[in-house]
Order: C-alpha cells, then structure tokens, then sequence
C-alpha cells in the first residue's frame, strides 16, 4: 500500500481528470511523433526518466491529460525491503533527472540540507491531497502516515546519495 500511495497518489482514481506537466508512465500512452520529438525516454537512466521525458515536453508547452476512467494495473513493489529500496533508487534518479534536466528541485542539489526536509514536505502534500481528492484514503492515511514517512526518508536519503556521488544515473540494478 504504502508503494502504491507515495508513487501514484495524485493518479488513483478518485483524482479528477486534469492537464497534468508529466504523470508516471506506469499509465500513459504517447504519439510516435510526440516521443520522436522530444527524443524519447533517455536510456541511460532506468528510472525517473520519465520525469525527464515530461519536462521537456512541458517547457515546450505540451501537456498531458490525466483520465481517471482509465484503468491498468500495476503491479507494485512488495515487501519492506523492495520498496524501501525502490524509494531509494526512485530518489537517487529524481536527483539525477533534476541534475540533467534544469528541472524544479534543483534547489536541493544546490543546498543539500534542504534535502532532510522532504520527507516532511511529502508526507504533508500527501495529507492535503488526500483530504481534497480521496477521504476514504484519507482515513487509511492517517493510520499509516508514520510508515509513509520512513518511505518518504528512504528516497530522500537516495536523493542526497546521488548529491554526493559522482554517478551520472546509469548503472542500472
């Protein structure tokens, strides 16, 4: 539950439809022409490089349209370890995403510290979300919120990680 909530909560179904700058890809369909255009997904990275993608389809005035009549599943990591580890990749390729991108967040690199603070941001963006959009959700979050937290630390621990590191986001796991 927890993967599921920190990576696609503004992307449940209960979310309205709505132009969105980017949305996980978990969930998406483009035009061979659009993904041509913006020279597709960079394959040196193996996560968040759809993030990347979607800034540079944004700064280009695109736009994407989420539909929450649209249906998939996704099958989300299980286990603490899974995705505590995850959190932490997903972190380590944001950072690396923004670093390559110009993309906002870019503030964290620049000063580190603020970094330690996300966790907190997160898991607060998380409870308004919910309470505007899903008060089912809401009720389960309030429960959790804790466990939400620590999944929130783990990637901003992989985001400082990759602030220090030389890595340019390529190796893949």
């Amino acid at each position: 539950v927890i993967g599921y909530l920190i990576e696609f909560k503004e992307f449940m179904p209960s979310a309205p439809m709505r132009l969105e700058k980017g949305i996980p890809t978990a969930n998406i369909t483009y035009h061979r022409e659009t993904l041509e255009k913006y020279g597709g997904f960079d394959d040196r990275m193996w996560l968040a490089e759809d993030i990347l993608l979607h800034w540079k389809m944004f700064q280009s005035g695109e736009r994407i349209l989420f539909d929450p009549e649209i249906k998939v599943t996704h099958l989300n990591k299980t286990g603490w370890r899974r995705v505590l580890g995850y959190q932490i990749d997903l972190g380590s390729l944001s950072a690396v995403a923004r670093r390559r991108g110009g993309m906002p967040g870019t503030i964290l690199l620049k000063y580190p510290p603020l970094i330690l603070l996300m966790p907190f941001a997160r898991t607060y963006r998380a409870l308004v979300w919910f309470a505007r959009h899903d008060r089912g959700v809401l009720l389960l979050f309030l429960l959790i919120w804790p466990i939400y937290f620590l999944a929130a630390a783990y990637w901003s621990f992989g985001f400082l990680s990759e602030r220090w590191s030389k890595d340019d986001g390529s190796a893949a796991n």
